[in-house]
């Protein structure tokens, strides 16, 4: 079951979002990056920041045998050991084969093993196409999933690279409401 198919899950991220998400600044955010060193300053943070708010670098860890993908390189490796798609290698020769009994039938060997679980690593840009203001708890769980935020003048800013769903729709959203109800 999908976080998104957990109903306690969903409700509770509908929650969240109604008490941490305060307001739509998006046209704000657009107008001062537009011209970033003149209007930094009225947000009271520094050019950089503002960029890292309208733009991200993710990094995506992807399985070679299946291409399955993940954002969390701990999860990745363990996808990789376990991935049905990865081949088994004769232990005499070293050609991979699909199944163990090929890996097997090559040279005769008693023991095939897995061959080597590799992923390719990847970053991708992330632009962000809304911004909120939110609360600092909120924040602080957004930058912990590693998504765009920062502090302001007019408080904390976060940068969502979706649109035309719910926000609480999102998986980050998703993921901390499976948190909180944990």
């Amino acid at each position: 079951m999908t976080l998104y198919e957990n109903d306690k899950v969903r409700e509770r991220a509908e929650r969240l979002v109604s008490q941490e998400v305060r307001l739509c600044v998006s046209s704000l955010i657009w107008e001062i990056s537009r011209d970033v060193e003149t209007y930094a300053k009225v947000l009271g943070c520094h050019d950089d920041q503002i960029q890292d708010l309208c733009a991200r670098t993710v990094t995506t860890y992807v399985c070679d045998c299946c291409a399955h993908e993940s954002e969390d390189e701990d999860d990745a490796e363990e996808h990789a050991e376990a991935c049905p798609a990865r081949p088994w290698e004769c232990g005499a020769c070293g050609l991979e084969y699909d199944t163990t009994a090929d890996a097997w039938a090559c040279c005769e060997d008693l023991d095939p093993t897995r061959a080597d679980a590799p992923y390719t690593q990847e970053e991708t840009e992330s632009e962000a196409y809304e911004h909120w203001v939110v609360t600092a708890w909120l924040a602080s769980y957004l930058g912990a999933h590693g998504e765009m935020v920062c502090d302001t003048n007019i408080g904390w800013i976060g940068g969502r690279c979706t649109t035309g769903q719910g926000i609480a729709m999102d998986d980050v959203i998703l993921q901390i409401a499976a948190v909180v109800l944990s």
